[in-house]
């Protein structure tokens, strides 16, 4: 079965481009459909494939300047074709691939990355191309045969939509994460990793710290999480999960990529939100004060439960799922 693959927009600092390029490992000789193509993105895969873009990726050589020209990238997309040879398209997607025109016949796979969060038709004020990104989502939604997300709060609002959505862990670096005898902490150190929502950040921060007071808390300061830092991540954060004795995330998502990080280092992550699967090391962190009066799960058992985040395991459940 011939193979295309189609994303909104390709560019180095894409959040998307781990999963997309786990995508084109299956895939091998797929091409890739895009609004807009900008080279220098860190996988190779990406790089080397061959790629049909609109005229907006000669107009525009920076895609931070992109936005300008919003009202027409519907008309650009139209103008892109994906030949009925390729039975099956693979939208590793936000929506906007699903306006590049397509044979009716072939199958539409739609793979939704993570971050509903950062996208502009999830806020509650929405501007006119907003509300224009929020109506493709959902059409794209609407005409695919088969929907997959690593999203989990994306998950709950298809499902809730009464669309048929499956979940799947997402491909993460999981082998960068290691555990470092440090022995015995003298001090119970808790780091938090901050919310993007900055006013319930700050409010349930300062409610777990005075919940905790036995604890004492450290804060991870450095902001939003960026792919950049995939490359200093043993130098950096691997040293700085091992000194602590657990992580608080008040992230949306069901496992964001610093949880899965610090489990994969073997420390408890108290986590914000709801459980698809249960996890060894994975607690709502309302409970620190009763999971560290009772025994803490072993290390190496820990750094064992992030294994299904491995690109090998993402790639065999997606293979298998479309065929």
């Amino acid at each position: 079965m011939s193979t295309a693959i189609a994303c909104d927009f390709i560019y180095p600092k894409l959040e998307s481009q781990y999963l997309l390029a786990r995508v084109f490992e299956l895939y091998q000789d797929a091409p890739l459909y895009t609004i807009y193509h900008q080279r220098g993105v860190k996988e190779k895969i990406i790089e080397e494939r061959k790629v049909f873009s609109t005229y907006l990726s000669r107009i525009i050589k920076d895609f931070s300047r992109l936005h300008f020209l919003a009202p027409v990238i519907p008309f650009a997309a139209k103008n892109l074709f994906i030949p009925c040879e390729y039975e099956t398209v693979v939208h590793v997607s936000h929506g906007l691939s699903g306006l590049i025109r397509h044979c009716e016949k072939s199958k539409i796979i739609l793979v939704l990355a993570s971050a509903p969060a950062d996208r502009g038709y999830f806020k509650e004020k929405k501007s006119f191309f907003d509300k224009f990104l929020e109506k493709k989502f959902w059409e794209s939604v609407e005409k695919a045969d088969e929907i997959f997300t690593t999203d989990y709060k994306l998950f709950q609002l298809i499902k809730a939509k009464g669309y048929s959505c499956e979940y799947l862990d997402p491909p993460l670096p999981v082998d960068k994460a290691k555990i470092i005898p440090v022995g015995q902490l003298s001090l119970d150190i808790h780091l938090i990793l901050p919310s993007k929502d900055k006013a319930y950040n700050k409010e349930v921060e300062q409610e777990l710290i005075d919940a905790n007071k036995d604890y004492r808390f450290l804060v991870y300061e450095k902001g939003e999480y960026k792919k950049e830092k995939m490359i200093s991540f043993e130098e950096e954060l691997v040293p700085l999960f091992n000194s602590v004795n657990a992580l608080v995330s008040l992230e949306y998502n069901r496992f964001d990529f610093m949880s899965v990080m610090a489990l994969g280092c073997g420390i408890p992550v108290f986590a914000r939100g709801d459980q698809l699967k249960k996890r060894v090391g994975l607690f709502p962190f309302s409970k620190i004060q009763e999971v560290f009066e009772a025994k803490v799960p072993d290390r190496s058992k820990m750094a064992d439960s992030v294994k299904s985040f491995r690109p090998l395991s993402f790639k065999k459940i997606l293979k298998t799922k479309i065929g």
